[in-house]
């Protein structure tokens, strides 16, 4: 089972998210993604969650995309 939560960090706000949308690399990395299964979509974004766990804008762009497979209906939260 996906458990999404586990990687979601919670609130984040629009200044975070401005923020990590920037972070070198994660554009990048985001279209990686693009195709890919949700098994997949989450094993990435587990191994980038645990390559830099204290990382908050790391965490914060792995919050944002999940909220986006959110709104798409893709996942559940």
């Amino acid at each position: 089972m996906l458990d999404w939560l586990n990687l979601h960090a919670g609130h984040i706000s629009s200044d975070e998210i401005k923020a990590a949308i920037k972070i070198e690399g994660w554009q990048i990395f985001r279209k990686s993604l693009k195709g890919k299964s949700l098994e997949e979509k989450y094993t990435l974004l587990e191994a980038l969650h645990n390559r830099y766990p204290k990382n908050r804008l790391v965490q914060v762009a792995i919050t944002n995309y999940i909220n986006a497979l959110k709104r798409a209906g893709l996942v559940k939260l």
